[in-house]
């Protein structure tokens, strides 16, 4: 029992100490963004072959972290 305590205390403290010796982040901020890739039979002006190029600008445009 004392063991299973003694383990139990000992990585108690190394997570509480990782967390504390963590790198600050420099971003505060995440962009995200969703797109709607929808189906392949999609007429125009929805088909993905017509709307790419404005996806690839959208993210270009607004430096998107996430999307």
């Amino acid at each position: 029992m004392r063991t299973i305590l003694f383990s139990l205390a000992s990585v108690f403290t190394v997570f509480l100490f990782c967390g504390c010796l963590s790198a600050p982040c420099k971003k505060e901020n995440i962009i995200l963004a969703s797109f709607n890739i929808r189906c392949p039979v999609d007429k125009s002006p929805n088909t993905w072959a017509e709307r790419k190029e404005r996806c690839r600008a959208v993210i270009k445009q607004n430096k998107l972290d996430i999307f």
